[in-house]
């Protein structure tokens, strides 16, 4: 049996490594791409949410106005 003082010395080692280091590379990208997704995903619903308040405060300003309306339209009644 041979004794390897050095594990790089082992026939085996660098093809190991090679494998090793192309699932992490591949598992890399893949959460790249996850990561990315997400990034967009966020920014589509941060635009929505956006919107959704905007629309909100649109139609408070139009409730305000109509009641203050109605209101000065009772006085002047």
């Amino acid at each position: 049996q041979v004794k390897y003082s050095d594990y790089t010395e082992i026939p085996e080692f660098e093809e190991e490594m090679n494998k090793i280091e192309a699932e992490i590379n591949a598992q890399l990208d893949e959460l790249t791409a996850w990561e990315q997704a997400l990034t967009n995903e966020i920014t589509v619903k941060s635009t929505e949410l956006e919107e959704i308040n905007a629309y909100l405060d649109s139609y408070k300003q139009m409730l305000s106005s109509n009641i203050q309306e109605d209101f000065n339209f009772g006085l002047n009644s």
